[in-house]
Protein backbone atom coordinates (compact mmCIF):
# COMPACT_ATOMS: atom_id res chain seq x y z
CA UNK A 1 0.00 0.00 0.00
CA UNK A 2 1.07 3.76 -0.51
CA UNK A 3 1.93 5.24 2.47
CA UNK A 4 1.85 9.23 2.80
CA UNK A 5 4.77 10.33 4.58
CA UNK A 6 5.02 13.96 3.88
CA UNK A 7 5.49 15.60 7.14
CA UNK A 8 4.40 19.13 7.20
CA UNK A 9 0.90 18.05 7.50
CA UNK A 10 1.21 15.54 9.90
CA UNK A 11 0.00 16.06 13.45
CA UNK A 12 3.24 17.36 15.18
CA UNK A 13 3.41 14.88 17.94
CA UNK A 14 3.98 12.13 15.22
CA UNK A 15 6.47 13.49 12.64
CA UNK A 16 9.77 11.86 14.63
CA UNK A 17 7.65 8.41 14.30
CA UNK A 18 6.36 9.25 10.69
CA UNK A 19 10.15 10.25 9.97
CA UNK A 20 11.15 6.93 10.86
CA UNK A 21 8.44 4.79 9.42
CA UNK A 22 9.29 6.60 5.61
CA UNK A 23 13.31 5.87 6.11
CA UNK A 24 12.21 2.37 6.81
CA UNK A 25 9.71 2.09 4.10
CA UNK A 26 9.94 5.11 1.73
CA UNK A 27 6.79 5.60 0.32
CA UNK A 28 5.25 1.57 -0.12
CA UNK A 29 4.78 -0.60 2.78
CA UNK A 30 3.79 -4.09 1.79
CA UNK A 31 0.35 -4.46 3.17
CA UNK A 32 1.30 -8.06 4.96
CA UNK A 33 3.45 -5.63 7.35
CA UNK A 34 0.99 -3.51 7.96
CA UNK A 35 -0.23 -5.33 11.07
CA UNK A 36 3.51 -6.01 12.07
CA UNK A 37 4.58 -2.45 12.16
CA UNK A 38 1.12 -1.43 14.10
CA UNK A 39 2.40 -4.08 16.26
CA UNK A 40 5.94 -2.77 16.82
CA UNK A 41 4.86 0.91 17.15
CA UNK A 42 2.12 0.02 19.82
CA UNK A 43 5.05 -0.27 21.96
CA UNK A 44 5.31 3.28 22.11
CA UNK A 45 2.27 4.94 20.92
CA UNK A 46 -1.02 5.45 22.25
CA UNK A 47 -4.45 4.11 20.67
CA UNK A 48 -5.25 7.29 19.62
CA UNK A 49 -1.74 8.34 17.92
CA UNK A 50 -1.71 5.14 16.44
CA UNK A 51 -4.75 5.25 15.03
CA UNK A 52 -4.02 9.36 13.79
CA UNK A 53 -0.33 8.07 12.55
CA UNK A 54 -2.22 5.26 10.25
CA UNK A 55 -4.98 7.25 9.53
CA UNK A 56 -2.55 10.17 8.37
CA UNK A 57 -0.01 7.35 6.90
CA UNK A 58 -2.41 4.54 5.11
CA UNK A 59 -5.58 6.61 4.24
CA UNK A 60 -7.66 4.40 6.17
CA UNK A 61 -10.78 5.35 8.53
CA UNK A 62 -9.96 6.77 11.64
CA UNK A 63 -12.30 3.93 13.64
CA UNK A 64 -10.86 1.09 11.38
CA UNK A 65 -7.06 2.41 12.78
CA UNK A 66 -8.31 2.56 16.39
CA UNK A 67 -9.86 -1.09 16.24
CA UNK A 68 -7.07 -2.65 14.35
CA UNK A 69 -4.36 -0.89 17.11
CA UNK A 70 -6.71 -2.15 19.79
CA UNK A 71 -6.34 -5.76 18.16
CA UNK A 72 -2.96 -5.49 18.12
CA UNK A 73 -2.60 -4.77 21.69
CA UNK A 74 -4.74 -8.29 22.59
CA UNK A 75 -3.63 -11.92 23.84
CA UNK A 76 -5.17 -12.84 19.94
CA UNK A 77 -2.59 -10.77 17.56
CA UNK A 78 -4.00 -10.08 13.90
CA UNK A 79 -2.53 -12.14 11.48
CA UNK A 80 0.90 -12.27 10.15
CA UNK A 81 3.34 -14.22 8.54
CA UNK A 82 6.15 -15.72 10.34
CA UNK A 83 9.10 -13.70 9.88
CA UNK A 84 7.30 -10.25 9.46
CA UNK A 85 7.41 -8.59 12.71
CA UNK A 86 11.47 -9.48 12.36
CA UNK A 87 12.04 -7.96 9.12
CA UNK A 88 9.54 -4.97 10.34
CA UNK A 89 11.59 -4.60 13.46
CA UNK A 90 15.26 -4.87 11.34
CA UNK A 91 14.44 -1.97 9.39
CA UNK A 92 12.94 -0.11 11.27
CA UNK A 93 15.91 -0.55 13.73
CA UNK A 94 17.98 0.87 10.84
CA UNK A 95 16.07 4.50 11.60
CA UNK A 96 15.78 4.89 14.59
CA UNK A 97 13.88 2.26 16.14
CA UNK A 98 15.61 1.72 19.29
CA UNK A 99 16.13 5.81 20.42
CA UNK A 100 12.50 6.31 19.48
CA UNK A 101 10.95 3.53 21.91
CA UNK A 102 12.95 5.18 24.82
CA UNK A 103 11.12 9.01 23.73
CA UNK A 104 8.27 9.01 26.56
Amino acid sequence: MKIHTEESAAPPELRATLRMVACAFGDELPDSWYYPLMILLAENLSFRQGAKLFTYMCGVNYSDAYDDFLGVDSKSLPPHASGDIAEVERRLKQCGYEGWLRVP
